[in-house]
């Protein structure tokens, strides 16, 4: 996918001059990429700086999941352990992310627009409260292309990276509240009284999975899209209990279930479990979403609204070693947006003032266990 994508890359290029000579619409760098990014999706490539406010403690990230085992069974499990000792009752937080999704090398035949399309963002989470440590920092990218036909259907196909990464601050005050000690042999953590020994926390990676994107522009400023991402076969793929059966490592080309566990010290009895299990199901990590967008255009403002549902398989593992169920609904999350997007000197982009419910997981990739209720409101690029 990787050599396709390059190749075509460099095929647009060499054809540059040729497609200019011909009197065909080329672009080096559009103003705005052909499939626009959807308003409500949270893992969209977009630019914010906002306040989350949770509706309460349990929808915020007072916990980390650790995976941890028992130094007499040898058994692994995960295992969620308070960040600090001291309850905190009005958590808030602040999102900064920094995105944004290009049109490279685009060709016009008119009824057809076809680009090479880059896309990226960095988001951050601080706390709010009796500090500003940092909760996390994420990572994600996409690499791919867009064709547009009749100026309202786009397809966009790619390979798209995900990685997830804890806040120093916050680990360190996690390993001291939970009596963490680290020595070159074995390092051990307090689990309720319990000396356990401690792989590390657990994270989320994908790299690298197949994104497919549809957006339909229709009428009265209406506009519906689909997303669907599947890992590949050879892959990357984190925690260990969200890897499928089958599945190799792109580094030593071995078993991934093998490979992932072993990093997170699983027993070799515990890994073949949970090969099993998924072994001859359904199960492979997909990720979906879809929406519906509704804009106006109010004199020298836009008002936009948008509501994304997002499913997630991996919640049929329920997040835990040896959980897997297929019969387990997937993990769903829910988010409305409402926004006033005005005409500002960012070229064909907006400056917009949003707010939005979102009900799934908490925003960073890491805390994919948090599952959270919460509003935002702050500013966004569009």
């Amino acid at each position: 996918m990787k050599k396709a994508l390059l190749i075509l890359a460099l095929a647009l290029i060499g054809s540059a001059p040729l497609l200019l000579a011909s009197g065909i619409g080329f672009t080096g760098l559009a103003d705005n990429p052909l499939f626009r990014e959807p308003s409500s999706d949270p893992y969209s490539f977009t630019s914010q700086l906002g306040i989350i406010r949770p509706a309460d403690a349990l929808s915020s990230p007072m916990e980390i999941m650790a995976c941890v085992s028992d130094p007499e069974t040898g058994k692994s499990s995960y295992v969620s352990l308070p960040i600090r000792s001291n309850a905190v009752s009005d958590p808030e937080y602040l999102n900064m992310k920094a995105g944004t999704s290009l049109g490279l090398l685009r060709t016009d035949l008119g009824f057809v627009k076809a680009e090479l399309s880059l896309a990226g963002y960095i988001n951050t989470v601080f706390e709010g409260f009796g500090g500003t440590d940092c909760l996390g920092l994420d990572g994600s990218c996409f690499l791919g292309f867009a064709i547009q036909g009749l100026d309202c259907l786009t397809l966009r196909f790619g390979l798209h990276h995900f990685s997830g990464h804890y806040g120093d601050e916050i680990l360190e005050t996690y390993y001291s509240t939970n009596s963490a000690v680290f020595e070159p042999s074995m390092s051990t953590i307090d689990v309720n009284g319990k000396t356990m020994n401690l792989s590390g926390p657990v994270q989320y990676v994908r790299d690298n999975s197949y994104l497919m994107s549809l957006s339909c522009d229709g009428p009265l400023g209406l506009r519906a899209y689909a997303q669907a991402e599947l890992p590949r076969r050879e892959s990357w793929i984190r925690p260990f209990v969200h890897v499928p059966s089958g599945y190799t490592n792109p580094s030593t080309h071995t078993d991934l279930i093998d490979r992932i566990g072993g990093s997170e010290a699983i027993s070799a009895d515990q890994k073949a479990d949970e090969n099993a299990l998924k072994t001859g199901s359904s199960y492979r990590g997909w990720r979906l979403n879809g929406g519906l967008e509704w804009s106006v255009l109010l004199k020298d403002m836009t008002l936009l609204a948008g509501l994304d549902l997002q499913a997630h398989q991996d919640g049929q593992t329920a997040h835990q070693i040896g959980s897997y169920d297929p019969s387990r609904q997937w993990e769903t999350e829910l988010t409305a947006t409402i926004a006033i997007m005005l005409k500002s000197a960012l070229g064909a982009r907006s400056l917009g003032l949003w707010a939005s419910y979102h009900d799934g997981r908490f925003p960073l990739l890491n805390f994919f266990y948090q599952r959270t209720q919460c509003l935002s409101i702050g500013l966004r690029v569009y």
